[in-house]
């Protein structure tokens, strides 16, 4: 029995050294390329079926599509159409296979069908001073957008059936979170069910609950602690993974089950960051844009990336 053990040992041992490595199974890359000498990307979302991600540039607007295996990334939509001069926050709709794109200061959003790429809808504000920032899409279908520059939360809903409303759906003002100069709400993650948002005020690293249903707004304790800086948060479970791009960071808020409190659970650096912005979850990994925001007015590093970070190594708990 032992004899006929080790020679299946070692004949399993030759096979496997004669299969081509696609059979065995590869890691994805450690980063993705995003073509371009003036990116500065800054969103990211995916479409987890086919395995794709999309990126978009504040340049000029373009949206990059990649896949998990391949190396580098390739224009899905380009920049200035549609009076996309910039792209920001991304937010995909898997069941109705729709990438929502926030405008920045244009002060406008978009909806494009994924399989055609045409414009399904899209909408804007009036205000003079603007930055429709991030995204994020409820089961139901609709597009919640923050505005960093006014106390705002936007909603397009009904953008399948090319007869999209865009709307004011919150103000902020007289509300938990505060309105001050400067960048103020941020990134925006809904709960699985879309009873509730979740957003971030980067000035003051602080967290807020906002109930869908009655717009209820509460700020989340996390007993003193703060996320400074914070921009693209991603929500799995329990865990609260929220982007700080100044810090070039990744901090990991646990929550409580109702979501109102929670405590830092870890803190994640890579070597490779640069000015990280926001982040998605593709497979087993978590892919950060490196906008490099720093070097808008001088020389970016190229390439311009986007990271694959296992997502394993952001729960160990308080890892620094």
């Amino acid at each position: 029995m032992r004899l006929a053990t080790w020679k299946f040992a070692a004949l399993f041992l030759a096979l496997g050294m004669m299969l081509p490595t696609a059979a065995l199974g590869s890691a994805p890359p450690a980063s993705y390329v995003l073509p371009g000498e003036r990116v500065f990307p800054e969103g990211v979302a995916v479409l987890s079926g086919p395995g794709y991600f999309y990126v978009s540039s504040t340049e000029d607007g373009t949206i990059f599509r990649g896949q998990l295996d391949e190396p580098q990334a390739e224009v899905f939509l380009p920049g200035g159409q549609d009076g996309r001069t910039t792209a920001v926050g991304l937010g995909v709709d898997p069941e109705r296979n729709i990438l929502y794109v926030s405008g920045g200061d244009t002060g406008m959003v978009w909806a494009y069908d994924l399989r055609t790429r045409a414009l399904l809808a899209q909408g804007a504000n009036d205000y003079e001073t603007t930055f429709i920032n991030d995204v994020t899409i409820t089961p139901d279908g609709s597009a919640y957008f923050t505005d960093s520059m006014q106390p705002v939360i936007y909603r397009l809903s009904g953008a399948e059936t090319g007869n999209g409303e865009f709307e004011e759906w919150l103000d902020l003002e007289g509300t938990a979170v505060p309105f001050q100069e400067g960048f103020n709400v941020n990134g925006i993650v809904s709960t699985p069910d879309g009873s509730a948002l979740i957003v971030v005020h980067s000035s003051t690293g602080t967290l807020y609950h906002i109930d869908v249903e009655d717009q209820t707004v509460q700020q989340i304790d996390l007993g003193g602690a703060t996320v400074q800086a914070g921009d693209g948060l991603v929500l799995r479970g329990d865990l609260l993974h929220v982007v700080q791009n100044a810090l070039g960071q990744i901090t990991t808020v646990r929550l409580n089950p109702n979501m109102l409190s929670g405590a830092v659970w870890s803190v994640f650096a890579d070597p490779n960051f640069r000015t990280p912005t926001t982040a998605a979850v593709l497979g087993d990994r978590l892919l950060v844009v490196n906008a490099q925001f720093s070097a808008r007015q001088g020389t970016p590093e190229l390439p311009f990336s986007v990271s694959s970070i296992p997502i394993w190594q952001l729960n160990r708990v308080g890892i620094q």
